[in-house]
């Protein structure tokens, strides 16, 4: 069975934000909307413009995995801590969802000069590097559903992890943004997403 995902974004204050990929044209299965350029996620990027929030990107049958429920660096130590936010982003009309209507910022989403920040981990991408280094014929896999989804591996239309599978879900309920400028006091990581292996 195919597995559906949401993206879940937890601010400091407690506020959340899901939202439905079927409301921007997409199907809402992982590989259905994890690339580069796609509008359902660049509207989720938008509110992480320079805003910092808790990502998670939660899969349908996230509550079956059987690694330890631990996420965002302590944030999230237990299944009990974990099941309140995977209601909140499967159970109907429990949070605010994300709409072409409540996009807030226009980013420059062709991905130029933009780097996405794990400022828990103290880490950064820069998009164009990453565009360039995963590539794949006509699209590239986008790293923000990957890195912080939770439940891959359950069901059809996941990731297959043929690279970069040891990277998927590591950054789930982490704070995480985009900005800009490079960040200056932090490491840039390398990450590689393909569901082909290389020849």
């Amino acid at each position: 069975m195919g597995q559906y995902y949401h993206p879940l974004l937890v601010g400091d204050d407690g506020r959340a934000l899901s939202a439905n990929a079927h409301e921007f044209g997409n199907g809402i299965k992982l590989m259905e909307h994890s690339w580069i350029g796609n509008d359902f996620v660049n509207a989720v990027l938008s509110f992480l413009h320079e805003n910092p929030m808790r990502v998670a990107w939660i899969g349908d049958y996230a509550t079956d995995i059987s690694m330890p429920f631990e996420f965002g660096n302590g944030f999230i130590n237990s299944f009990e801590e974990f099941k309140p936010y995977y209601d909140m982003v499967w159970d109907k009309d429990e949070i605010p969802h994300i709409t072409h209507d409540t996009k807030p910022y226009e980013l420059d989403f062709d991905h130029k000069n933009c780097f996405l920040v794990n400022e828990t981990k103290g880490i950064y991408i820069d998009f164009v590097k990453y565009i360039i280094e995963n590539r794949d014929r006509s699209w590239c896999i986008h790293p923000l559903p990957i890195l912080t989804c939770i439940g891959n591996g359950l069901g059809g239309g996941d990731f297959n992890g043929a690279v970069g599978g040891e990277d998927v879900g590591t950054w789930a309920f982490d704070y995480v943004s985009i900005t800009n400028l490079r960040p200056c006091s932090i490491r840039e990581g390398e990450y590689h997403f393909s569901e082909e292996l290389p020849f």
